[in-house]
């Protein structure tokens, strides 16, 4: 009554079947990339910021143009070139649902 065994092995073919699941799904993400990890909160905020204007669809990119411009100011050159490109597809997500 007390054995064990069936469980152990059951345990152990579930635990060894969701490490291979885990490796594969991760091997086909690819490594995070830095640049958004590192900036991640910022990114959240200007989606925010957006959604949370409620302007219409057609300023959104003056509004985009305008806090890539003042983030940029605070950032070196290097990185702020990777702003628009980054910003330009978090924002479509959030334009697509939040305003109109």
């Amino acid at each position: 009554m007390n054995d064990v065994a069936l469980l152990k092995d059951v345990f152990l073919w579930a635990y060894g079947r969701s490490a291979e699941q885990y490796a594969a799904v991760r091997q086909s993400l690819g490594e995070p990339d830095p640049f958004r990890f590192k900036h991640r909160a910022a990114l959240r905020q200007v989606v925010a910021d957006l959604v949370r204007a409620r302007q219409p669809r057609k300023d959104a990119p003056a509004f985009l143009a305008q806090w890539i411009e003042e983030i940029s100011l605070r950032m070196s050159a290097r990185a702020s070139g990777r702003w628009p490109n980054l910003i330009f597809w978090a924002s479509m997500r959030a334009i697509s649902r939040g305003t109109s």
